[in-house]
């Protein structure tokens, strides 16, 4: 709203938001991870801790492969949402200062965002992406008070599966059965794909499903990790319910190909949390997928950056022992 922007543009100068930008135009990585490490700094001084530290681990991620220009650009082109997120806070940054000015009835020269040297950054990044909208995501998704659930760092550590959905596609697309598709192949590759991250994997799956199919084709390791629903005749759907709980508990990405187009009003009234957490973070952490056709579990989203610290995170254990994002 338009005091939150008022408090963060007395917290940040229109000229360090313009020094910032420039930065992102320099010729040089090195001017560019200074960018960074200064829009970490205005994020943190206007009360946006969170973004801050997401910040901060892309820089960091980025400092060893830094190279020249175009190989730190292209490294931010390869971490899905990188660029986004930096766009975005500059917008944010950049917005709540016009609104100041706008306010004061003084244009304390205001650059054009679109005539900016960021822009050639921007550019550089997305000429095959589609236009930004007006308004940055940030300011769209986040409230001038930030609750419990959105002010924590998305979970890297932790991932739930839809035990069904990956099954019956994999028998359906791989093995190409016309019916009784599920197979645990499918959940076998999806489980071993992000155990070899350290990732601790939550398999979601139906007491209906699981007297079916039997565990036979389960490893013990598998088996584990397994989160059996019971099945209620009224409900016949309670596993994709107990994806959303089991994620929105842990605050982890859901990997699962159903859309969930009609969940938001099924939630309205009996789970009304529940509601606002996906509405917040379908985005961010449902998570598509498919299998290649030498079978192989291939997520349509990587992992979100790891948290700065182990307790910032539902449920940590420390940190996995490798992420895709880390060579």
């Amino acid at each position: 709203g338009m005091a939150a922007g008022l408090a963060m543009a007395a917290a940040v100068g229109r000229s360090e938001v313009q020094a910032c930008r420039a930065g992102f135009a320099a010729p040089d990585a090195a001017s560019i991870l200074r960018s960074l490490g200064q829009l970490e700094v205005l994020l943190a001084r206007a009360g946006e801790v969170v973004v801050a530290k997401q910040v901060n681990l892309l820089r960091a991620s980025l400092e060893p492969s830094a190279g020249d220009r175009d190989t730190l650009v292209g490294a931010i082109c390869r971490q899905p949402g990188a660029e986004r997120l930096c766009q975005d806070a500059l917008q944010s940054l950049d917005a709540a200062c016009s609104a100041t000015c706008a306010t004061s009835g003084n244009d304390g020269g205001v650059q054009d965002v679109s005539m900016s040297p960021v822009h050639d950054f921007e550019g550089t990044t997305a000429r095959a992406s589609a236009s930004r909208p007006a308004s940055s995501r940030l300011a769209q998704s986040a409230p001038p008070q930030a609750t419990a659930s959105n002010a924590k760092p998305l979970n890297s550590r932790d991932v739930v599966l839809n035990c069904a959905n990956i099954g019956c596609s994999y028998g359906e697309n791989v093995l190409r059965r016309p019916r009784d598709k599920f197979d645990w192949e499918g959940v076998k590759k999806t489980f071993d794909y992000y155990s070899k991250f350290g990732v601790r994997v939550h398999i979601v799956v139906s007491q209906r499903l699981l007297s079916r199919v039997g565990s036979d084709g389960a490893s013990a390791e598998l088996q584990k990790s397994l989160v059996v629903v019971p099945s209620r005749d009224e409900m016949v759907d309670n596993d994709d319910l107990a994806t959303l709980l089991e994620a929105e508990k842990l605050h982890c990405q859901f990997v699962d190909n159903d859309n969930y187009r009609d969940w938001p009003a099924r939630l309205l009234k009996e789970r009304p949390r529940l509601r606002d957490w996906f509405s917040n973070f379908k985005d961010a952490l449902h998570v598509a997928y498919y299998f290649d056709n030498a079978g192989n579990f291939t997520p349509l989203k990587e992992l979100p950056l790891p948290a700065a610290a182990d307790d910032d995170v539902v449920g940590s254990g420390g940190p996995p022992s490798k992420q895709p994002w880390v060579a």
